[in-house]
């Protein structure tokens, strides 16, 4: 009796495997995992993650890639705004009359968000009027057409810096007067007006502080202002009268006084002129 010997199978298995490729970019960094071939009889095991792609006759396995992307960081820098306003307010609320005085306020914000150290404003003056005695800071021109007050006091971002002006009506009867005020200089650049005793951009009255705090005219210089007051014509009239009560009103008890004579007067240059006269 002949006894047969089991088959024996024997499997060959080849394995070229390519050495890991590493890619650097500035910012970023890329590995590229070996690859393995594997010739058939070989075992393949899957690592999850891993790609695995079976070809007939042969198996590879590829390694999952792996990117690194360093963080990236960015950084911004505030420019600092210099920036200044000015309005102009009449204070008086009249009647205006020769010779009397006319209150103005001057007010300066600070819109930026650097400090002032340094605030000259110029205000020229209109025809007929010039500068009172006793304003505080103020030096004239020599012409008298003109007066500066000068600031050496720091103003704050948002601190307003108020300044009072007291000029002399000398002739009433030039009818409108219109008071410009400027900032002629400054300690900056200013991001939307440019310094000077004048100002060739429209100008708008600005009759409350609104604004200082909204630039509302386009094209008009925030640094700059006007206040317009109006004299009107004088007539003489024919009654006098006996003001008892000194309310500047003719009562039934108060009788007229005939025979006095009244004359209009203006004053140009300094010197009172008759204008008109009438008898009561």
């Amino acid at each position: 009796m002949t006894v047969a010997t089991p088959a024996t199978t024997t499997t060959t298995t080849t394995t070229t495997t390519v050495a890991p490729t590493t890619t650097t970019v500035p910012g970023a960094t890329t590995t590229v995992a070996p690859t393995t071939t594997t010739v058939p009889g070989a075992t393949t095991t899957t690592v999850p993650g891993a790609t695995t792609t079976t070809v007939p006759g042969a198996t590879t396995t590829v390694a999952p890639t792996t990117t690194t992307v360093a963080p990236t960081t960015s950084s911004s820098s505030v420019v600092p705004v210099y920036d200044l306003a000015l309005v102009k307010l009449l204070v008086s609320e009249g009647p205006f009359m020769a010779g009397g005085e006319v209150e103005f306020s001057l007010l300066v914000r600070n819109q930026g968000d650097v400090t002032a150290n340094l605030i000259e404003v110029t205000d020229t003056l209109p025809a007929g009027m010039s500068l009172a005695d006793g304003n505080a800071g103020w030096v004239a021109s020599s012409d008298g057409r003109s007066a500066v007050f000068t600031s050496t006091d720091a103003l704050a971002p948002g601190e307003t810096l108020t300044v009072p002006l007291v000029l002399v009506l000398d002739d009433a009867s030039l009818g409108a007067y219109a008071n410009v005020a400027g900032i002629s200089d400054d300690d900056g650049d200013d991001k939307d007006s440019s310094t000077g005793p004048g100002t060739d951009d429209p100008v708008v009255d600005q009759t409350d502080g609104s604004g200082l705090d909204v630039d509302q005219v386009p094209g008009d210089e925030d640094d700059s202002d006007i206040a317009v007051f109006t004299v009107p014509p004088a007539s003489i009239g024919d009654r006098v009268w006996s003001d008892l009560d000194g309310d500047g009103i003719q009562d039934d008890n108060e009788p007229g006084v005939p025979g006095i004579t009244v004359i209009l007067e203006k004053v140009v240059d300094g010197v009172q002129i008759e204008v008109a006269s009438t008898v009561t």
